[in-house]
């Protein structure tokens, strides 16, 4: 991955904000993979409304990791994350199978809108 930097592209903000990122993957194969969620302050990651990996709180940047098994298809992933107090920002999500070297982004080719709410009944 590349550097950590001091704040994310297009947020004049650096502390006391959330995000609440929400995206689906489109597993072209059921895959064992190995998630990492690297966050300063905190996060959380759920996949298909589980929580997969809770790195949440007030602390410096750091990893915390889970192996999931994928099932084929779309998988709706969801990222909550939060900045507290100071300025170090850093949030990634990577991913690699569990014999791979390294960590890398989600494919952006497997990565698609969340499908919408649905509407409430008028």
């Amino acid at each position: 991955f590349p550097g950590l930097d001091m704040n994310f592209p297009g947020l004049d903000m650096n502390e006391w904000f959330g995000l609440d990122i929400r995206f689906t993957v489109n597993m072209p194969q059921d895959l064992t993979m190995d998630l990492m969620l690297l966050s300063d302050d905190g996060a959380i990651l759920t996949i298909d409304d589980v929580e997969v990996i809770n790195n949440d709180g007030i602390h410096a940047a750091y990893p915390l990791m889970e192996t999931v098994k994928l099932a084929k298809g779309l998988r709706n992933f969801r990222v909550r994350y939060f900045q507290g107090p100071g300025y170090g920002l850093a949030l990634i999500l990577g991913w690699k199978k569990p014999d791979g070297k390294d960590y890398q982004y989600i494919p952006r080719r497997l990565l698609g809108r969340p499908p919408a709410a649905a509407s409430a009944p008028g």
